[in-house]
């Protein structure tokens, strides 16, 4: 008897490990803004995009939330094991919107001169704005009201980062309009792209069957 209860022991628990898997999803965004050009492979994570305006050039990444779990566990195993010891892996809603401007001249940055926009056409607001002078090497700061009024005096390269969060960080398409500074007293024309949000699901058994 013993034996037997063994047996069945055993094979329950053989089957619960060949059913363990996960399913991942991933989110990411992807444009197809003409003038654009996609850039690879990209350090930082996300998606990169450039756009040369000349003599300058402008990038932009734009991050999601990344890849999470949306269940871990026995999924094909409910009998032995319910689905309520399945986890749930809650994906913070998040979106980082990444801005690096490379000038030959000096100018200066105006944050508002970056504008974001939901398919709704409605105004998106960043929780923060973050800035790091490349030229300099300084820490990355925080621009509080004046600093954005004022504006950014920059000779070089400048990265300003934009973070979103709840509601507007879930929106499934947004545009990015960029008025390129005034260079010698000239304006540049105005740079428009669209960023639209994928997702991804992926099954990852974690025992070879």
């Amino acid at each position: 008897m013993k034996l037997l209860l063994g047996f069945i022991f055993s094979v329950l628990i053989c089957l619960c490990l060949t059913s363990c898997a996960g399913i991942f999803r991933t989110t990411y965004y992807i444009t197809e803004t003409d003038g654009w050009k996609k850039l690879k492979p990209c350090s930082e994570g996300g998606i990169t995009y450039t756009y040369d305006v000349t003599p300058d050039t402008i990038m932009l990444n734009v991050r999601g939330p990344g890849t999470s779990a949306i269940t871990v566990g026995p999924i094909f195993f409910p009998f032995a094991f319910p689905t309520c010891l399945q986890f749930w892996a809650k994906e913070e809603s998040k979106l980082i919107v990444a801005a690096t401007l490379y000038m030959n001249l000096p100018c200066t940055i105006y944050p508002q001169s970056i504008r974001f926009t939901d398919n709704e056409g409605h105004m998106m607001t960043p929780t923060m704005i973050e800035c790091l002078d490349m030229v300099h090497k300084q820490d990355i700061t925080k621009l509080d009201s004046t600093a954005i009024v004022q504006g950014i005096k920059t000779s070089g390269a400048i990265r300003l980062r934009w973070h979103f969060r709840g509601k507007q960080a879930r929106k499934k398409e947004f545009c990015v309009l960029i008025d390129t500074p005034a260079i010698n007293g000239k304006d540049g024309k105005p740079l428009l792209i669209w960023f639209r949000r994928k997702t991804e699901y992926e099954y990852i058994p974690f025992f070879g069957h």
